[in-house]
């Protein structure tokens, strides 16, 4: 796989044997401390809690 190239979702769900369609939120996570922002792309970035941990 050439680098910076993602898996597709088929092949990553058969890897980790899980249904490809999933069922559960498809969103991605990215920490920081930027603050709400938008992107060059005109994409809006919003903050979020932290998840709580037992």
């Amino acid at each position: 796989m050439p680098c910076g190239e993602l898996y597709r979702r088929r092949a990553l769900a058969k890897d980790v044997g899980v249904s490809p369609d999933g069922t559960g939120s498809h969103r991605l996570m990215i920490g920081g401390d930027a603050g709400s922002f938008t992107d060059p792309d005109g994409f809006a970035w919003e903050t979020t809690s932290p998840a709580l941990t037992p």
